[in-house]
């Protein structure tokens, strides 16, 4: 409930801002003003993903060392595949042309899987 009411949130205050009608074909933060309300919402934004990332990604990690490591594996076994996964998910950031539109499909695919 706490979640949809800060979606809904910031769908108002994008929608007040007129952000609907953004042409810049990234997120919407690229089309906010510039201003102290901008950085509060990109610093969010940034928490938000570097809080969410474990929790996302759990899943993914105990079926990797689960399958990749024996039972017995030692904890930094278990914290070089984590680093692996990282990594991956950097290149791919980096390597994409349009990252925005590429985590706006994952994450409408895997995350509501992963969190049932």
């Amino acid at each position: 409930l706490l979640y949809a009411l800060i979606g809904c949130s910031f769908g108002l205050l994008a929608y007040a801002y007129g952000l609907g009608s953004c042409s810049s074909g990234g997120i919407v933060v690229d089309c906010m003003p510039p201003g102290l309300f901008t950085v509060v919402v990109r610093t969010c934004l940034a928490a938000t993903l570097l809080v969410g990332m474990p929790c996302i990604l759990f899943p993914i990690n105990e079926l990797l060392e689960e399958v990749m490591l024996p039972a017995d594996a030692a904890y930094w076994q278990h914290c070089v595949i984590r680093v692996v996964e990282v990594l991956i998910i950097c290149a791919v950031a980096n390597w994409s042309p349009n990252f925005a539109v590429y985590a706006d499909g994952v994450g409408a695919v895997l995350v509501p899987v992963a969190g049932f």
